[in-house]
């Protein structure tokens, strides 16, 4: 079974809670700029979970489970990420609960890592048809039924949800030429930008953009894969504009990378509303509009 259909098809049993009311989530920015917030897991084990924009369900590492009084592995399933496939143990019946919200017979994966300092990760599937508001300047998710009366000085961007992945498109200016690409929404990468192996070798960039730097990430399963870092002189979504923004790309063989990433050093600068439709994501810069890059 392929990463991340497994959740998508366990998680049938999984109920938020029903209250037409406004949820707010207080939220901790980190400093690799994950959004981590406190939940509870079988009414007894409290975690530190990171919202993974391009996640589903909810998955716990595999050491924060070791200490978990109340949780069972009921069995595994082969899963592919970054860095190629692993085995993921699973959990069923188990019940989370975040803010006021909670959710019962929830089916939770096993993977060896997650954003620094937290217990795991979960994704905006579990507030499947409800309007998501991430508010870097409140430190706060707010979950709610519609979206906020006044988002005239929002901008409004065309959003694409895609097997439970949301996308937006942005462009990278190179030489004053504007290429346009779709970038996968990724709270869970704490960077700027990383690009898709045939962005980069269609508009030559590798070639254009100098490398100032390599960095070693890893995925859930461990594998360790090596980025370059250059610098992209214009990178624009909608009407905003950043300049000399970090971006990676793999080194390495063709088609390790298959998709461009939004990171969360880019999404940090910005309040942002999801759509309970996951059609359009509304945009308005905050407070870290002009903080440094991650770098």
């Amino acid at each position: 079974m392929t990463y991340p259909f497994r959740l998508l098809l366990l998680l049938t049993a999984v109920s938020l809670s029903a209250a037409a009311q406004d949820h707010r989530i207080p939220f901790q920015l980190t400093e690799y700029n994950n959004i981590r917030v406190p939940a509870l897991l079988n009414k007894t084990d409290s975690l530190q979970l990171m919202f993974h924009t391009a996640e589903t369900g909810l998955t716990l590492t595999d050491s924060a489970t070791k200490r978990l009084t109340g949780f069972r592995i009921n069995g595994a399933d082969t899963a592919n990420s970054w860095g190629g496939q692993g085995v993921s143990h699973y959990s069923k019946g188990n019940i989370l609960q975040i803010g006021d919200l909670h959710w019962d017979s929830l089916l939770v994966w096993v993977d060896q890592n997650s954003g620094q300092h937290t217990d795991g990760k979960f994704g905006p599937d579990l507030f499947s048809g409800k309007v998501i508001v991430i508010d870097y300047d409140a430190n706060a998710i707010t979950v709610r039924a519609d979206l906020p009366e006044n988002t005239a000085n929002w901008q409004k961007l065309k959003l694409q949800s895609e097997r439970g992945s949301l996308y937006i498109e942005a462009s990278c200016e190179v030489n004053g030429v504007a290429v346009p690409n779709r970038f996968l929404i990724h709270s869970g990468y704490g960077g700027s930008l990383l690009l898709d192996d045939h962005f980069v070798a269609d508009n030559h960039f590798d070639s254009l953009l100098k490398v100032v730097g390599t960095k070693e990430l890893k995925d859930s399963y461990g594998h360790v894969l090596k980025t370059l870092k250059v610098l992209v002189p214009k990178f624009r979504i909608g009407r905003e504009v950043l300049a000399n923004v970090p971006a990676g790309f793999w080194e390495g063989r063709i088609r390790r990378q298959e998709k461009s990433v939004l990171g969360g050093d880019i999404l940090k600068r910005y309040n942002w509303i999801i759509d309970a439709k996951r059609e359009f994501i509304y945009m308005r810069p905050n407070h870290l509009q002009s903080s440094r890059y991650f770098g």
